[in-house]
């Protein structure tokens, strides 16, 4: 799989876009290692192969659906961990 993303990342998205945006918000609240790891390093890789920091037209949209989610998800639980006063609740699902 590593190999995958990292010779073809157009390809690899495509084919498993679904199913990373299935487990990413599950990964982000589990307190287990073993659970966070592995998508961080496929979220890493996403990031390095698509790069958010310029405009970039011609990113593949199920690249975009991966990273705009992971953005998403990132912001919504960190802004409730920054304010305890808010109730960190699971987004909705959009995919």
């Amino acid at each position: 799989m590593r190999r995958l993303l990292e010779a073809q990342p157009e390809a690899f998205v495509a084919g498993a876009r679904d199913d990373i945006l299935r487990v990413l918000e599950l990964a982000v609240l589990s307190p287990h290692e073993a659970v966070v790891a592995p998508l961080c390093g496929v979220v890493a890789r996403l990031f390095t192969a698509f790069p958010i920091s310029r405009p970039n037209p011609d990113m593949p949209a199920p690249a975009q659906a991966v990273l705009q989610k992971t953005h998403e998800l990132l912001t919504h639980h960190l802004h409730h961990s920054a304010n305890p006063a808010a109730r960190a609740r699971p987004t909705r699902r959009t995919f």
